[in-house]
């Protein structure tokens, strides 16, 4: 099993774009940026985003994905 974070389209379906998410949060681009490419999740980040949203449940914002 493996985690993927479904940050794209979880700001897709809300009609948000990266860049107004960064400019509301404060989040830089870069990170964001690296979030998505990459195993490493800040979960700061990660929780400054869910706190934007007001969003309570994370498995919308990660993806468990079986081997």
């Amino acid at each position: 099993m493996h985690l993927k974070l479904t940050l794209d389209h979880y700001l897709q379906e809300q009609g948000v774009t990266q860049k107004h998410l960064c400019e509301e949060t404060g989040i830089r681009a870069d990170t964001l940026s690296s979030m998505k490419r990459s195993d490493k999740v800040n979960l700061r980040v990660l929780e400054t985003i869910m706190e934007y949203f007001e969003e309570d449940d994370i498995s919308k914002l990660i993806e468990v994905i079986p081997d």
